[in-house]
């Protein structure tokens, strides 16, 4: 028998270092740093080195990002399927030119995330296209059934819609230009070798490993769970971002922004493994030790641990974030946010631990 919700061609998945993609990814760890919506500290990059970005924006570009994303950063991330499509080496400028020729409402319609399945499953995609020409009973219908999710993005998708789409492609193009001179300028250049480098090692790994388990790998622990419409996966390495993993979704391309390696990062020898400090501050906590000590009894949904905490669903979701960016569990990407415990990874706190103690002795 036929199974119709079984794909019947092979997963595409390439890895692309891209310099328009990591500069959406600065934009959205700054913006949290802004806003306030993730705590500076959970970036590796470092709360110092955030702020200090944050203070080079000029007071007339901050109005400017706010009329774009309305403080949700993660709105510009609806753009990485234009990075994907554009010409190589997919850099600012490239991104820009697309930008640039794309159909004010064709630009809208991506900001509002038109191409993203769950959402189209959320709103006719009719609707969301009659919303975004301007028909108020479909701008309402749209905003009322988005902000079932929850999540800031309804806020974001409103402020969008009360422009027209003349104004939010000026007003984005406009701030991307400023953003890229005033503020991404200063991480490019050590950014661009990383992401080179950690791009060459993942595709090594597709080599020989499935694109599932690549997938696995590149994000530290992320399952991916192949929906129905998804043809072809993206890697977008980021160095900014690490690290946090951002998914995203454009038609049939299913986008991974995943944290580059400790490995493709040049560190001192005399500074503790990135791993390893991962490892023990994941450990370091009593709510993550209760979630890892129910995980040994087996899998684990987002509700389960919320309500194993007692606290709010984002409480639990960022305690879980911390144990599988620090390879201590598998998350599977599905509806019901599944997470399993990587028994095999603990150990490996005590292994880095005497590793870097041994270093420090000159053995």
């Amino acid at each position: 028998m036929l199974n119709l919700a079984e794909p019947d061609h092979p997963l595409a998945l390439e890895v692309v270092p891209s310099m328009a993609a990591e500069l959406l990814m600065s934009l959205v760890a700054v913006g949290d740093t802004l806003h306030k919506t993730k705590d500076a500290d959970s970036y590796d990059f470092g709360r110092a080195r955030l702020q200090a970005l944050s203070e080079r924006l000029a007071s007339d570009l901050v109005p400017s990002i706010d009329r774009v994303t309305a403080g949700y950063g993660k709105v510009t991330a609806n753009l990485l399927g234009i990075v994907y499509d554009s010409p190589e080496p997919r850099d600012v400028s490239a991104l820009l030119r697309r930008l640039e020729d794309i159909e004010p409402l064709e630009l809208l319609l991506d900001l509002l995330g038109y191409h993203i399945a769950a959402h189209r499953r959320m709103t006719p995609p009719d609707v969301i296209r009659r919303a975004a020409e301007g028909e108020v009973e479909a701008r309402d219908r749209f905003l009322r059934e988005s902000s079932r999710r929850g999540d800031d993005l309804s806020k974001a998708q409103a402020d969008l819609l009360s422009n027209s789409p003349e104004g939010v492609k000026d007003s984005l193009i406009e701030f991307l230009c400023r953003w890229n001179d005033d503020v991404f300028a200063e991480i490019a250049p050590e950014a661009a070798p990383v992401l080179e480098r950690d791009a060459a090692a993942k595709r090594a790994l597709i080599e020989s490993n499935s694109p599932e388990r690549t997938i696995e790998l590149a994000t530290n622990g992320i399952q991916f769970n192949r929906d129905p419409g998804i043809e072809r996966v993206v890697l977008f390495p980021t160095y900014v971002l690490r690290p946090w993993v951002l998914v995203s979704e454009s038609d049939d391309l299913k986008i991974f922004c995943y944290p580059v390696a400790d490995d493709s990062l040049e560190i001192d020898e005399s500074i503790p493994p990135p791993q390893l400090v991962k490892l023990y501050k994941a450990l370091g906590d009593v709510n993550r030790l209760k979630l890892l000590r129910r995980l040994a009894d087996g899998p684990i949904t987002l509700k389960e641990a919320t309500q194993l905490l007692g606290g709010a669903k984002s409480t639990a979701y960022h305690h879980l974030a911390i144990l599988r960016q620090a390879g201590l569990l598998w998350a599977r990407d599905d509806a019901d946010k599944t997470y399993t415990l990587r028994g095999d990874l603990i150990p490996l706190a005590g292994e880095l631990l005497q590793g870097y103690l041994a270093r420090g002795q000159g053995v």
